[in-house]
């Protein structure tokens, strides 16, 4: 079994709550549905939603965040951002799996994704050009195909959906 099976969600999303949300209850709301809301620390600095103390959920941070390695009993996974790449390229190989919970990375090409298999990552979350932000330039289920052909890794997508995808 995977770190991601480890999750056990029924429902295979992950849910990061917008920065401008600063209440738990969606984020508690996602993991009663079966999946896993993520609080964003990075969007805009340390987050100011306060967990409840009784429901899962993770985190997005920074490699340097402190967070990403301290132990909490309520966290399930952590999230290191897309422009963290050039960072974690920097860190020891397989560092990442020495965190107290699971951690994916963020990707936006190959080249990311071989910087995440390297540091240790559990998965990766494929930031298709739809998805804004730091993203790939390339649209998501086309990222996504060349990752799956790359990497036996877990993937999630983000984006994927854009006027070249969809159907008509």
């Amino acid at each position: 079994m995977n770190a991601i099976e480890k999750l056990n969600l029924s429902i295979p999303i992950i849910f990061v709550n917008p920065y401008f949300n600063v209440s738990f209850d969606l984020i508690a709301s996602v993991y009663k549905l079966g999946a896993i809301g993520v609080i964003d620390h990075v969007t805009a600095g340390a987050s100011r939603i306060s967990p409840d103390g009784k429901t899962p959920y993770g985190i997005r941070c920074r490699i340097s965040d402190p967070l990403i390695k301290t132990v909490n009993d309520m966290v399930r996974l952590a999230i290191v951002p897309i422009d963290d790449s050039e960072a974690l390229a920097d860190h020891e190989d397989g560092e990442l799996s020495l965190a107290p919970f699971p951690v994916m990375v963020e990707v936006a090409n190959i080249e990311d994704l071989r910087i995440a298999e390297k540091a240790g990552a559990c998965g990766v979350i494929a930031r298709g050009a739809e998805c804004g932000g730091w993203a790939s330039k390339t649209h998501g289920f086309v990222l996504l195909q060349q990752i799956l052909q790359s990497s036996k890794l877990p993937v999630f997508l983000q984006g994927g959906v854009g006027p070249c995808t969809a159907a008509g």
